[in-house]
C-alpha cells in the first residue's frame, strides 16, 4: 500500500500566550514552528529534529512503501533544516546546520571515528534505504529556499533515487482567529504563495516549482 509520510522540523513556539503570540502574527514579526506545521497536516504528524531521525523514520517503513514525504521545516540555501529557534523578539529564525540536510548526503564514505573504527556516513545509509521507496515516489521541501539551491535537490534525488521537489518562492504560514473578546483562538492551517493575499487551508494547493530527477544509480 503506498504510504505518505508527513514530517515536520523541531522548532518550539516561542510565545508565552497566544494574545502574544497573534500580536507577532499582526506585525508580520512571527514565524511558523511545530504547532503550526502540525496544524497544517491536521493529523499523522511525525516530528524530526535530526537527519539520523529522518533516516531512522525511513528505516522503519517497509520495502517498497514510500510513495512520498512531506517535510515542513525552515532552511536557507544550501540546508534543508530540521531543528532550530526561534526569536520571541522579532520572530527570526536560527538553524540548527550539525543536524540538517546538505550537500553531506553526497558522502558515502565510511567516517573515522580513531582506532582503526569506522562509522556509516549519512549519504551511504540514505543509499541503503532506496528499496524503502515505491517506484516513481517523491519527497517534498514545503520551506523557503528549498528550490533556490538545484544542486541539493539533486542530491537528495540522487542518493535516495526519487524526486525531489522544492519551493524558489516563500511559503507563508498564514494563521487567523476570530475578532472576539477574550483570548485568540489561533487556527494555524493556512498557508499561501502570496504573502497570505489568498489562503487556503493544508498544503494540496502549494505547488513546488522545482523538481529534480534521480540520476541512473551507480552500481
Amino acid at each position: 500500500m503506498a504510504l505518505t509520510l508527513n514530517c515536520v522540523g523541531d522548532f518550539r513556539n516561542p510565545w508565552k500566550t497566544a494574545t502574544e503570540e497573534s500580536r507577532h502574527i499582526t506585525n508580520w514579526t512571527w514565524s511558523p514552528g511545530t504547532d503550526s506545521w502540525q496544524a497544517v497536516y491536521a493529523t499523522n504528524v511525525i516530528v524530526t529534529g535530526s537527519l539520523s531521525q529522518f533516516l531512522g523514520l525511513i528505516e522503519k517503513q517497509k520495502a517498497g512503501n514510500i510513495q512520498r514525504i512531506n517535510l515542513l521545516s525552515h532552511g536557507t540555501r544550501g540546508l534543508i533544516a530540521f531543528t532550530g529557534s526561534i526569536s520571541a523578539e522579532d520572530g527570526s529564525v536560527s538553524l540548527n546546520s550539525k543536524n540538517g540536510l546538505d550537500l553531506r548526503i553526497a558522502d558515502t564514505e565510511p567516517i573515522s571515528k580513531g582506532g582503526g573504527k569506522f562509522e556509516e556516513s549519512l549519504g551511504a545509509i540514505a543509499r541503503r534505504l532506496r528499496n524503502r521507496f515505491a517506484k516513481n515516489a517523491e519527497i517534498v521541501f514545503y520551506l523557503c529556499n528549498s528550490g533556490s539551491d538545484w544542486e541539493l535537490l539533486q542530491e537528495v534525488a540522487n542518493a535516495f533515487q526519487v524526486v525531489a521537489k522544492g519551493f524558489q518562492k516563500k511559503i507563508w504560514f498564514c494563521p487567523e482567529w476570530p475578532k472576539v473578546p477574550g483570548p485568540p483562538k489561533i487556527d494555524r492551517s493556512f498557508t499561501s504563495l502570496d504573502k497570505c493575499a489568498t489562503k487556503k487551508k493544508g498544503i494540496g494547493h502549494l505547488n513546488p516549482d522545482i523538481s529534480r530527477q534521480p540520476k541512473a544509480a551507480k552500481e
